[in-house]
């Protein structure tokens, strides 16, 4: 259920990538977390966009 293709090609895991990416710019530009936390949810958020995008259905 996770890779099943979403409209342009996404899938819900690569959604999760983006929206964990956007996560970390947003509460890092609000200082609400550290430089390191959003470093953290930054690389975990590119790697469930690469891992969904590995994992995409052809």
């Amino acid at each position: 259920m996770l890779s099943k293709n979403l409209p342009f090609g996404f899938n819900l895991i690569s959604l999760a990538g983006f929206l964990l990416m956007g996560l970390g710019l947003t509460l890092s530009r609000q200082k609400r977390i550290g430089a390191g936390a959003a470093v953290l949810l930054m690389g975990v958020g590119t790697a469930l966009l690469f891992g969904g995008l590995y994992v995409a259905v052809p």
